[in-house]
């Protein structure tokens, strides 16, 4: 007879939330936004710019800084957060 056991851990589904106020910057400069993690990461997130869903893996920052250079006007939107060894979606 074989007797085996294996250990199952379970991630919390992962929490993202940009943290920043509106901003004011001048045309051709940046500013960062800032995004804060509850859960097990790494992470990942999609985020929309007004026209295209971007995203961007491997975040082991938290909080994390996401630098922009937007040319007019616009609303970022934070679409997804997935995060842990097993991508558990949030």
């Amino acid at each position: 007879t074989i007797l085996d056991s294996v250990n199952v851990d379970i991630n919390n589904a992962p929490v993202a939330a940009l943290s920043n106020t509106p901003q004011t910057i001048c045309f051709g400069t940046s500013t960062n936004l800032i995004i804060n993690f509850t859960g097990t990461g790494p992470f990942s997130i999609v985020y929309n710019d007004g026209v295209t869903d971007i995203p961007v893996s491997g975040i082991t920052a938290n909080p994390y800084s996401l630098p922009v250079n937007p040319l007019t006007t616009v609303t970022y939107t934070l679409l997804s957060v997935t995060g842990g060894a097993a991508g558990c979606p949030g």
